[in-house]
């Protein structure tokens, strides 16, 4: 019993597949056709296992394998937006300590973006202006800009310099020690540990310590 289109099928099929392995197979089916004429009575046999040898190939799991690494999607270069609560706690200059509380009440609402370039670096544009509170009335008393690089870990950690633009007329940089805590499908939840240096606008050079609760989309 002869099948011509499912065996022209698969050979045709495979002939692209495995272009090595088909030569190869054609080959010998020649040179055993044509060295041992006894083969002729089981002919009908041998095309029927070629068939079936055929399919297999073409069907393999190398093909599969082959299918998931042509359609895998790179995951970076990305972007991520997140949305933080800043609370300032304390600031050291030539004066002393000074702490939020003290005189007034300071919060700050930093939006940004990051571009992830790899799992190792990115960069980053944070906006962050800061509402201050103080005998009972409430100002928008700052606006930051802070541009900087973003130093990836394993494990959800960060590590952030940043430079920093006030709208007070204060200047500098901050290091930034971030985590992150909670992982769900769409956001990420974290904690960061931000301390700026500051200086510039007739006043002495500070250094200060604040508590960071943010999510990123």
């Amino acid at each position: 019993m002869h099948f011509p289109g499912l065996f022209k099928y698969s050979v045709f099929f495979c002939s692209f597949k495995f272009p090595s392995r088909f030569v190869r197979w054609r080959l010998f089916i020649s040179q055993l056709s044509r060295s041992d004429r006894r083969l002729r009575c089981v002919e009908p046999l041998f095309d029927m296992r070629a068939c079936v040898f055929l399919l297999l190939l073409a069907f393999s799991p190398e093909k599969s394998s082959f299918s998931q690494q042509a359609t895998a999607q790179p995951t970076h270069p990305k972007t991520a937006l997140y949305f933080i609560v800043l609370h300032p706690i304390l600031s050291l200059d030539d004066s002393g300590a000074t702490f939020n509380f003290t005189n007034k009440y300071t919060v700050g609402i930093p939006v940004g973006l990051n571009f992830l370039y790899s799992d190792k670096i990115g960069f980053s544009f944070e906006f962050a202006p800061s509402i201050s509170v103080s005998k009972g009335f409430s100002k928008m008393d700052n606006f930051l800009f802070h541009p900087g690089i973003l130093f990836r870990f394993k494990h959800g950690f960060t590590f952030a310099t940043r430079l920093a633009f006030e709208t007070s007329g204060r200047y500098g940089a901050t290091l930034n020690f971030s985590q992150i805590v909670l992982r769900r499908k769409k956001v990420n939840y974290f904690f960061a540990i931000p301390v700026p240096f500051r200086l510039g606008n007739g006043r002495s050079p500070s250094i200060g310590l604040a508590l960071q609760l943010g999510i990123s989309f």
